[in-house]
């Protein structure tokens, strides 16, 4: 499809891209495509959920590498304030938390809700 043309920011009506549907099922490879294609890593679903805080609540540390290394906005927040690096500690996640931090994430950036 990636040869033939097809948008990859195009989003559904929830504003469900490509890109944060392979995340959040765990697609490495299908990332990777999507990223060297121009995908666009920031880009907001409903609620202000990007690629990278599905990444983080699935636990997917390799595709949470991926999206960090394809320039992800470590501290891009949900509507509610809540960061990759929040949701990562709220799951438990220890590889994607460190992997954050490592990237410069805020320590301190507080929810809004």
């Amino acid at each position: 499809l990636l040869e033939t043309g097809a948008a990859v920011n195009q989003a559904r009506n929830t504003g469900v891209t490509p890109l944060s549907m392979a995340s959040q099922q765990g697609h490495l490879e299908i990332v990777r495509l999507l990223c060297v294609a121009g995908a666009a890593v920031g880009q907001f679903m409903d609620g202000g959920v990007t690629p990278l805080l599905v990444a983080c609540l699935q636990g997917r540390v390799e595709i949470t590498q991926l999206l960090l290394e394809a320039s992800a906005s470590v501290n891009q927040a949900k509507e509610n304030g809540a960061t990759p690096l929040c949701i990562a500690c709220y799951k438990g996640q220890v590889e994607c938390v460190r992997l954050l931090c490592d990237a410069g994430a805020a320590v301190d950036q507080a929810r809004n809700d």
